[in-house]
This record gives C-alpha cells, structure tokens and sequence, in this order.
C-alpha cells in the first residue's frame, strides 16, 4: 500500500503547486469566462434593467481605402430599425473607389455622412485623429462605433447597444466575432477572438472592465470631449479602443451587450502573416495598460503555464496514484473549459470546437501571443 510518508520533497512540492493551479484554473473558467452566459441568464430571468427611450445616435466608421467593404456590409448599417441614427464614414487618405461607394450611397441615405483626414495630417496614428474628426462631426450624445468590414448580426444591433444606456452608464461594450470556414487558421482566429471577448466581457459584467473592442463599443461623447479624446496617446499607434477604455471605463459605468442580434461580424485574416500582424498590433498597447490591468489581462496565463509544467513534472516523478489524480484533473479542466467555450459560443452565433482543438489552441496561444509581444512592430498609422 503507497504511504505518503514516501513522498520527496519534490514531488510534495509539484502535488501542492498542480493542485492550486488546477482549482484557480476552474475558478477562471466558471467564473470569469462564464459571465457572457451569466449575463445572458440574468436578462432571461428580467434582472437587467434597460433604458425605454431611444436618443439618437452617431455611428462612426473608418475607412482607408474600404470601397468593396463598405459597398458590402454597410446598408446593413444604414438600414438598422432604430428611429433616430446618422452614419459617419472618415474617409482617411482612401486611393481606392471609398469616396464614389459613400457618395453614392448618400444620394439614396440621407443620415450617411462622410469627412475626411486631410493629406497633410499625417499623424502619428492617423486612426485616432480620423476617430477624433468623426466624434467632433457627430450630432448626437452617443457615439457607437465599428470597421468598414464589420456587417451586424440583425437589423436590432444599434438598438441592443443603445438599450444599455441608463443613467450612469458610459460605455458599452459588444463583441466582434469572425466569419468562420474549416481552415486551420480560420479556427484558431475564431478561438482567439471568442476566448478573448469571453475574458474581457467576463471582467466587465463583474465589474471590471479593462479593453474593449472598435467594431462594436459605445460611448458618451461627453466621456471623449471631457477628457480631451486620445491625450496622451496618440504617440500610440494602436489603442484607439482597447486603451481608451482602458482608461476611462468604470466598472458602475460601463456594462456589457451579449444578446445574438448584437454580434457584428468580420471577415477573418486569410494568411497567417496577416494575421500575425494584426496580433502584434493590438498586443502592443497591453504595456500602456494599468498596472492592475495588466495583472487582470495576463494572470491566468501564469497559472496556465505552472499548471501544465507542474503536470508534465508530475507524470515524470511522481507515483502512479498521483498521475492518475493529475490525469483526471487535466480531463476536468479541459471538459470544463471545452463546456463553458461551446456553451458561449453557441449564444453567439459561432461554431464549437472539439476537446483537441481546446488543448491545442490552450498551448499554442500563449506562445503566439508572447511572441508577438516581444517582436518589433513597424508603424503604417493605423
């Protein structure tokens, strides 16, 4: 009969640090990455109160050089059921058919307006003063934002936005999935956007809030102006939402919107250097953080890490009792996180993914993301 007394100190120590990273990992994941469905229990139940009004809004939209994407995806803006809504589109240094596909479709849409960053405001992120154009241009106390290859789920996405805006409401936050196919990449992209949104928004509906998206976010224009738009980061190149609202949200002023008919949806990266590109666009930002941002952005990828060293450790020098326990609690935690991902994924419209897809793409992120974090970035302005 196994005695514990035969254990070593090594392996008492790697039994203690597997079993504490095991449990935190199951607190993360029915906890914080819960909070999407939670918050979709709490509005089923009438838990959630919402605004009966509906003030005008100004939608507004980037664009360089986005004529086939615009003459795509945005009637679907133009055309959403909501009674008092104008579109601006910041025209920011297009060479392509951008300003023909506006003009022509503000002949038919009498709330579609276009502007422009002028040539010789080359800054040094030209997003952030083209964002910056859009807002001082806009009539109307809420600003709700989203890209010019973004297409809504339904004809009710403004109107699910704007129903958050109570009283002390200043931000709200959507989520912004992709277009999926059966490719490696496009799997992955998916993966990465959803456990993202489920991180961020699950931070947010706790009270927490520390990023958010621009193809699917809201704000007070008052939160803008009072607080001078982007000072101090517009030798940022990025940043022009997730550190915005890195910022300036508030966990009492900021809530999350979840429901389907709010999702916006994109066409993912075909090339994984495109791809690629993109991550270490947006992962630049994450130094500019708050400490405790940073902490909440980042922790559970610490513990992710001991936890599967300490269990690769374990399966080499441990006792067969123990590997058998550590085995177990490895299918737990993978069965959990598979369960709570299709679980979120199935509200928002996306595809599930299979156990060995939630192992794979659980190992190989992190890594992607380190990376790309501590690869130089060469600046194009947006």
């Amino acid at each position: 009969m196994f005695e514990l007394s035969a254990l070593t100190l090594l392996e008492i120590i790697l039994i203690i640090g597997f079993g504490l990273t095991f449990f935190v990992e199951l607190f993360y994941w029915l906890y914080i990455m819960l909070g999407i469905w939670r918050h979709r229990q709490h509005v089923k139940a009438g838990k959630v109160a919402y605004r009966e009004d509906q003030p005008g809004v100004s939608v507004i939209i980037c664009a360089r050089n986005e004529g086939r994407n615009l003459l795509n995806y945005l009637p679907a803006v133009l055309e959403q059921r909501y009674p008092t809504f104008e579109v601006i589109v910041i025209d920011d240094g297009s060479i392509d058919n951008t300003h023909d596909v506006i003009t022509i479709y503000s002949q038919k849409y009498s709330n579609l307006h276009i502007t422009f960053v002028p040539r010789e405001a080359r800054a040094l992120s030209s997003k952030k003063l083209a964002i910056t154009l859009g807002v001082k241009a806009a009539r109307y106390d809420y600003l709700l934002f989203t890209d010019a290859d973004c297409v809504p789920e339904s004809d009710l996405w403004i109107a699910m936005m704007m129903r958050n805006f109570t009283d002390d409401t200043d931000f709200v936050l959507g989520y912004g999935a992709y277009f999926e196919d059966k490719t490696h990449l496009s799997r992955l992209i998916s993966f990465d956007t959803l456990t993202i949104g489920m991180q961020y928004l699950g931070y947010a509906e706790i009270g927490i809030p520390y990023m958010g998206v621009g193809r699917n976010m809201a704000y007070r224009k008052r939160v803008f102006m009072d607080n001078r738009g982007f000072a101090g980061m517009l030798g940022v190149i990025a940043g022009d939402d997730d550190l915005f609202v890195n910022r300036y949200a508030t966990g009492k002023g900021t809530r999350i919107e979840v429901t389907p008919e709010s999702v916006i949806w994109s066409p993912a990266k075909k090339r994984h250097s495109s791809w690629w590109q993109q991550k270490r666009r947006h992962l630049s930002v994450s130094p500019l953080y708050t400490a405790t941002s940073k902490f909440i952005a980042g922790w559970e990828c610490v513990v992710r890490f001991f936890f599967y060293a300490t269990f690769l450790c374990m399966l080499y020098v441990s006792k067969w009792p123990f590997i058998m326990v550590a085995m177990l609690c490895m299918l737990i935690k993978l069965l959990t996180e598979e369960s709570v991902i299709n679980r979120t994924a199935r509200q928002l419209g996306q595809h599930r993914f299979a156990l060995w897809n939630v192992l794979y793409f659980d190992i190989v992120i992190p890594v992607v993301n380190l990376i790309a974090m501590l690869t130089p970035r060469r600046h194009n302005g947006w």
